[in-house]
């Protein structure tokens, strides 16, 4: 049975910053780590290639499979404020074997996915510096990522949740340029295809839907802010729905 009055963080004193992070700055952090501006460049394409006109209806549904299941957290999130995140809500509500199987999963991916930003980072700065003549290193540039993450984790997460917003919305802003280039170039007419999902298929839509539902992934990084959180209880069920749904 969860204490819905308790607002107690585990272990006694806090080690992280209490209480320095408002609703915007825990709104920023679930955006940022969902990365909005990477679905375009890199999910769409290959969401399009196996469910072609069902792509949107794709995306629909793992916006609507995503949102009950942010309902789902949010009855635990609105009851306990925690730094461990999906490990506390497994373990309070199916013990503790499969807290521990979720807790491992959380920090593999968590550890997956930051090399695959950082891969994905020297492999922007390659194809950005080529044209220009330069050579670069990737090891280096790897180094150079890894120095500025560990830089801004330092420096406190109130710096790393306002830069991560930036990245984003600048990235998104300028994608939403150039497609607005495009469309005026070669103009804009309702794609009816689409609309009735002509040559679409049960297989390959499901394809589609689990790359959909990979692009949300880090929907539920705010329940990580537990200790760092100003009123927790309130803030991170809210930022857990509002950047599911923002995203979707």
């Amino acid at each position: 049975m969860v204490d819905s009055s308790s607002q107690t963080r585990p272990g006694g004193e806090a080690s992280l910053k209490s209480e320095c992070l408002g609703f915007k700055a825990i709104l920023s952090l679930a955006i940022a780590n969902i990365a909005p501006a990477t679905t375009p460049t890199l999910n769409l394409p290959k969401m399009f290639s196996h469910s072609g006109n069902g792509t949107w209806l794709a995306f629909l549904l793992a916006t609507i499979g995503l949102v009950l299941v942010s309902l789902n957290i949010n009855q635990f999130a609105s009851r306990k404020a925690s730094s461990g995140s999906m490990y506390t809500y497994v373990t309070q509500g199916l013990g503790p074997t499969l807290g521990v199987l979720c807790g491992w999963s959380l920090s593999i991916g968590y550890t997956a996915a930051g090399m695959a930003v950082l891969s994905g980072f020297v492999n922007y700065v390659s194809v950005l510096l080529q044209p220009l003549g330069f050579q670069v290193f990737p090891v280096f540039v790897f180094a150079i990522g890894t120095g500025l993450a560990w830089f801004l984790a330092y420096k406190g997460i109130e710096l790393s949740t306002t830069l991560m917003l930036g990245i984003q919305l600048i990235s998104v802003v300028l994608i939403l340029i150039i497609a607005w280039i495009v469309l005026k170039k070669h103009g804009f007419a309702p794609d009816m295809a689409q609309l009735s999902l002509r040559s679409v298929s049960l297989p390959n839509l499901q394809l589609g839907l689990v790359l959909a539902v990979f692009s949300f992934v880090g929907f539920e990084s705010a329940t990580t802010l537990g200790e760092e959180a100003k009123n927790p209880l309130k803030f991170i069920p809210r930022a857990v729905l509002m950047s599911t749904v923002g995203a979707g």
